[in-house]
């Protein structure tokens, strides 16, 4: 199912879904409630723990998030150790501390997004983040965690709460909880977060700005803008990077939200793909599906597929005929705040 037809299907069965909404955010926040008052454990790593989740299901840009927090670590020369559950992998021996070389479909698309291009840092694949810790602890010593999708990661005690959050959040999807939204709990749940990201990527700025200030001016924490920037493609086969497409390109996706994509992709070149081929999140990219791409692709006179990094690395068969985007993180504060590099500077030199 697309992002689009779920929308659909939620807004035709609203009415009957609100209630279902409204008792699993009752749920949600009796779980959080429980952790709070100590009914159940929950780790204290012995490091600081920084903590990057959604109030909704994915797509919100945790992995550009994580990575940035380990490119300013390595900049610090701390070594950070990232725990994540590893969506859309397969292994079996747990904790997994995963190697540059490691099969996507062994660890996750995006775990090994972030080994590739952090090789200095640890990840380590394990749904129980708090064993993939003690773990890393034992073995590694890092200087301190960060949780990748780890809001209602509870188990785990964390220093800082990072809440991401994308524009339909703070628009129509508001407080709108599963199964009659995207969110995974109710609006108090934000009450937790330390600070809010707000990714605008691919969406007009203006109306994410003022609903930003509309939904998070009065929480009293500090807001900031993130989208990510569109530097060029990379040629998967040989690693040219070049300023975009030579000619007419399709675009591949298999991520979250593939229209947010496809917006950062036609204002960064200036023209939209002939075609969106959009993949289920984290699907596998083996040799029939490639094949199949290129076939259409080239039927149509187009030689140029291009795909996102946490596609790219499960694309063993083809490589020649795709283009990774390769994009940079670029932040902008809510009104007169601070800078969020500055920020976590701040942070870092409390703890």
């Amino acid at each position: 199912m697309t992002e689009r037809q779920a929308t659909i299907w939620q807004k035709r069965l609203g009415p009957v879904l609100a209630p279902v909404g409204w008792t699993y955010s009752q749920i949600m926040a009796a779980r959080s409630h429980a952790y709070r008052r100590g009914f159940f454990s929950r780790w204290r790593a012995p490091k600081p723990v920084i903590s990057a989740g959604n109030i909704s299901w994915g797509g919100t840009g945790k992995t550009p998030i994580c990575s940035f927090i380990l490119s300013w670590a390595e900049e610090k020369s701390l070594r950070p150790a990232l725990l994540t559950r590893g969506y859309g992998g397969r292994t079996g021996a747990l904790p997994l501390l995963v190697d540059p070389t490691c099969p996507a479909g062994e660890c996750g698309d995006e775990p090994l997004v972030l080994a590739r291009e952090h090789p200095d840092s640890l990840v380590v694949v394990d749904p129980v983040r708090s064993r993939a810790g003690q773990w890393a602890l034992a073995r590694h010593e890092p200087d301190f965690f960060v949780l990748d999708d780890g809001f209602q990661h509870l188990a785990m005690v964390r220093d800082l709460d990072l809440v991401l959050l994308a524009g339909d959040d703070l628009g129509p999807g508001w407080n709108r909880v599963q199964p009659r939204g995207t969110w995974r709990e109710g609006v108090s749940a934000l009450d937790r977060a330390t600070a809010f990201l707000v990714n605008v990527t691919g969406s007009e700025q203006g109306p994410v700005i003022e609903a930003s200030r509309a939904r998070l001016g009065n929480t009293g924490k500090p807001v900031f803008l993130f989208r990510l920037s569109i530097q060029g493609l990379e040629n998967l086969a040989d690693g040219r990077i070049s300023p975009g497409p030579e000619g007419r390109y399709w675009l591949v996706t298999a991520v979250a939200r593939p229209q947010r994509v496809a917006g950062a992709v036609r204002e960064a070149f200036g023209r939209s793909p002939e075609r969106h081929v959009i993949l289920p999140d984290h699907a596998v990219l083996n040799a029939s599906t490639i094949d199949s791409i290129r076939g259409e692709a080239g039927r149509d006179g187009v030689s140029e597929l291009v795909c996102t990094s946490k596609d790219a690395v499960k694309i063993e068969h083809g490589r020649e005929a795709f283009r990774v985007l390769r994009t940079e993180t670029i932040f902008q504060s809510l009104d007169d705040g601070p800078e969020f590099r500055a920020w976590l500077d701040k942070w870092w030199e409390r703890i």
